[in-house]
């Protein structure tokens, strides 16, 4: 244990720690911003977990399912600025002597809600994209000033968010992260106790000396 809890091998973990919290929050940043489906034809745009942009004829229209997928994506957004910002301060932390150990207790903490986070971000694509998705007639028709019935097919097409939220990328990399950080963590509390040990027994050898 003593070769893991080494002041190298806690740099190592740290920065490893730090790079999966990034990663973590650029996976979970782009889930959310990025278009899951696009649209074309007379129902024309964008939609992603954070925010849609539909039109009817050039007209703005508002889906109830992606309002409130909208509305659940905030809390989501806070938690990959907060990986964000958590991992860029452990590998910066990686390369400095002294370390903090509470910003380890804090991403591993805060790498605990991961799962639960990925699975909300799945589900919402899953039950509330979904949803609004089948609300959307395959095609629209319209009557010309002849009288004529002309039908206008609504064209889908998959964006680049709907493979980032997959089932498996649903599953794995907030299992991996979270790994990473309690092993760190405890690496962390670990090497604060044995010194603290070492340094109780050096103070109780100059005593009894």
């Amino acid at each position: 244990m003593e070769k893991f809890s080494s002041p190298e091998s806690l740099r190592i973990w740290r920065l490893l720690a730090g790079v999966s919290l990034d990663l973590y929050g650029i996976l979970l940043l782009l889930s959310l911003v990025l278009p899951i489906y696009e649209l074309k034809g007379p129902i024309e745009g964008s939609i992603s977990l954070l925010r849609y942009n539909v039109y009817l004829y050039g007209t703005p229209i508002h889906v109830d399912a992606l309002d409130r997928a909208s509305l659940l994506s905030i809390p989501l957004l806070a938690v990959a600025l907060a990986s964000l910002i958590l991992g860029s301060l452990l590998i910066l932390q990686s390369f400095k002597r002294e370390s903090k150990p509470i910003l380890m207790r804090i991403s591993f903490a805060l790498s605990l809600a991961f799962p639960s986070v990925s699975a909300l971000a799945y589900l919402s694509r899953l039950v509330l994209v979904g949803e609004a998705m089948r609300e959307i007639p395959s095609d629209l028709g319209s009557v010309t000033s002849a009288g004529i019935l002309i039908t206008s097919p609504v064209q889908i097409f998959q964006g680049p968010a709907l493979p980032l939220l997959s089932p498996l990328l649903s599953i794995f990399p907030p299992v991996i992260v979270m790994s990473l950080t309690a092993v760190s963590a405890y690496l962390n509390v670990y090497s604060f106790l044995e010194k603290d040990l070492h340094g109780k027994r050096t103070s109780e050898t100059t005593v009894h000396s």
